[in-house]
Protein backbone atom coordinates (compact mmCIF):
# COMPACT_ATOMS: atom_id res chain seq x y z
CA UNK A 1 0.00 0.00 0.00
CA UNK A 2 3.07 2.29 0.85
CA UNK A 3 4.44 2.05 -2.72
CA UNK A 4 1.27 2.52 -4.73
CA UNK A 5 0.97 5.98 -2.28
CA UNK A 6 4.85 6.88 -3.21
CA UNK A 7 4.42 5.77 -7.17
CA UNK A 8 1.51 8.24 -6.91
CA UNK A 9 3.09 11.02 -5.20
CA UNK A 10 6.06 10.31 -7.28
CA UNK A 11 4.06 10.54 -10.56
CA UNK A 12 2.62 13.44 -9.14
CA UNK A 13 6.08 15.02 -8.68
CA UNK A 14 7.18 13.99 -12.23
CA UNK A 15 4.13 15.41 -13.69
CA UNK A 16 4.21 18.54 -12.01
CA UNK A 17 8.44 19.08 -12.56
CA UNK A 18 7.41 18.15 -16.51
CA UNK A 19 4.52 21.32 -16.27
CA UNK A 20 6.87 23.73 -14.63
CA UNK A 21 9.84 23.07 -17.71
CA UNK A 22 7.16 23.03 -19.94
CA UNK A 23 5.59 26.19 -18.81
CA UNK A 24 9.16 27.77 -18.61
CA UNK A 25 9.82 26.65 -22.41
CA UNK A 26 6.84 27.84 -23.80
CA UNK A 27 7.08 31.61 -22.89
CA UNK A 28 10.49 31.05 -24.56
CA UNK A 29 9.50 29.68 -27.60
CA UNK A 30 6.88 32.67 -27.92
CA UNK A 31 8.81 35.12 -26.81
CA UNK A 32 11.51 34.14 -29.45
CA UNK A 33 8.75 33.50 -32.35
CA UNK A 34 7.77 37.01 -31.55
CA UNK A 35 10.95 39.05 -31.40
CA UNK A 36 11.82 36.96 -34.88
CA UNK A 37 8.24 38.08 -36.39
CA UNK A 38 8.37 41.33 -35.12
CA UNK A 39 11.23 41.69 -37.13
CA UNK A 40 9.63 41.55 -40.39
CA UNK A 41 9.29 45.13 -42.10
CA UNK A 42 5.78 45.87 -42.90
CA UNK A 43 5.79 48.45 -46.03
CA UNK A 44 2.29 48.84 -46.56
CA UNK A 45 0.37 52.10 -46.44
CA UNK A 46 -1.84 52.63 -42.87
CA UNK A 47 -5.08 53.21 -44.90
CA UNK A 48 -3.76 49.48 -46.32
CA UNK A 49 -4.65 45.78 -44.74
CA UNK A 50 -1.57 43.94 -44.98
CA UNK A 51 -2.05 40.47 -46.16
CA UNK A 52 1.43 39.06 -46.30
CA UNK A 53 5.31 39.62 -45.24
CA UNK A 54 8.35 38.14 -45.86
CA UNK A 55 12.23 38.22 -46.21
CA UNK A 56 14.40 36.50 -47.86
CA UNK A 57 18.35 37.26 -47.61
CA UNK A 58 18.08 39.93 -49.85
CA UNK A 59 14.75 41.52 -49.89
CA UNK A 60 11.47 42.67 -47.78
CA UNK A 61 8.36 42.10 -48.98
CA UNK A 62 4.28 42.98 -48.45
CA UNK A 63 1.30 42.12 -49.87
CA UNK A 64 -1.10 44.93 -49.12
CA UNK A 65 -4.87 45.71 -49.84
CA UNK A 66 -7.86 46.40 -49.01
CA UNK A 67 -11.20 44.39 -49.45
CA UNK A 68 -8.78 41.69 -51.28
CA UNK A 69 -4.41 41.98 -51.60
CA UNK A 70 -4.16 44.36 -54.65
CA UNK A 71 0.05 45.56 -54.19
CA UNK A 72 3.20 43.94 -54.13
CA UNK A 73 6.11 45.99 -52.26
CA UNK A 74 9.58 45.10 -52.56
CA UNK A 75 12.42 46.60 -50.95
CA UNK A 76 16.31 46.09 -51.37
CA UNK A 77 17.84 45.26 -48.06
CA UNK A 78 21.01 47.21 -49.00
CA UNK A 79 20.04 50.10 -51.14
CA UNK A 80 16.42 50.58 -49.35
CA UNK A 81 15.06 51.02 -53.18
CA UNK A 82 11.71 49.45 -53.56
CA UNK A 83 8.79 48.95 -56.17
CA UNK A 84 5.45 49.09 -55.59
CA UNK A 85 3.28 47.17 -58.12
CA UNK A 86 -0.01 46.12 -58.73
CA UNK A 87 -0.90 42.46 -58.26
CA UNK A 88 -1.58 40.78 -61.41
CA UNK A 89 -2.85 37.56 -59.80
CA UNK A 90 -2.87 35.88 -56.62
CA UNK A 91 -3.93 33.01 -54.77
CA UNK A 92 -7.41 33.17 -52.61
CA UNK A 93 -5.76 30.81 -50.12
CA UNK A 94 -2.34 32.98 -49.38
CA UNK A 95 0.03 30.83 -51.07
CA UNK A 96 0.77 32.78 -54.30
CA UNK A 97 1.00 36.09 -55.42
CA UNK A 98 1.97 37.75 -59.15
CA UNK A 99 2.55 41.13 -60.12
CA UNK A 100 4.04 42.43 -63.46
CA UNK A 101 5.92 44.82 -64.24
CA UNK A 102 6.89 45.65 -68.41
CA UNK A 103 9.09 42.84 -68.51
CA UNK A 104 9.77 41.79 -65.16
CA UNK A 105 7.28 39.32 -62.91
CA UNK A 106 7.80 39.13 -59.39
CA UNK A 107 5.76 36.05 -57.88
CA UNK A 108 6.11 34.94 -54.26
CA UNK A 109 5.25 31.05 -53.87
CA UNK A 110 4.29 29.58 -50.74
CA UNK A 111 4.59 25.60 -49.82
CA UNK A 112 5.86 24.15 -52.49
CA UNK A 113 7.46 20.81 -52.32
CA UNK A 114 11.33 22.13 -52.79
CA UNK A 115 10.08 25.45 -50.02
CA UNK A 116 8.67 29.07 -50.25
CA UNK A 117 9.83 31.50 -52.62
CA UNK A 118 10.77 35.14 -54.11
CA UNK A 119 11.09 34.81 -57.64
CA UNK A 120 11.58 36.90 -60.20
CA UNK A 121 11.30 36.50 -64.19
CA UNK A 122 12.75 38.66 -66.70
CA UNK A 123 11.35 37.83 -70.17
CA UNK A 124 9.99 34.39 -69.05
CA UNK A 125 13.58 33.64 -67.87
CA UNK A 126 14.42 33.35 -63.72
CA UNK A 127 16.96 35.89 -62.97
CA UNK A 128 16.27 35.64 -58.84
CA UNK A 129 15.10 32.93 -56.71
CA UNK A 130 15.38 33.17 -53.07
CA UNK A 131 13.88 31.44 -50.15
CA UNK A 132 11.80 32.91 -48.00
CA UNK A 133 13.57 33.05 -44.67
CA UNK A 134 10.35 34.00 -42.74
CA UNK A 135 6.49 34.87 -43.11
CA UNK A 136 3.49 35.81 -41.69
Amino acid sequence: MNNLFLTRKGLIFSASVLLGVLASVIPLRQALGQTRMAQLQDYCYQSESTYFLAETRNFWVSICGGDAPYTYVGVDKQTGDDIRLNLSDYDSSGEYFEAINGDYTYYVILNTTKGSFLVVEQGGEQILREPLLDWQ
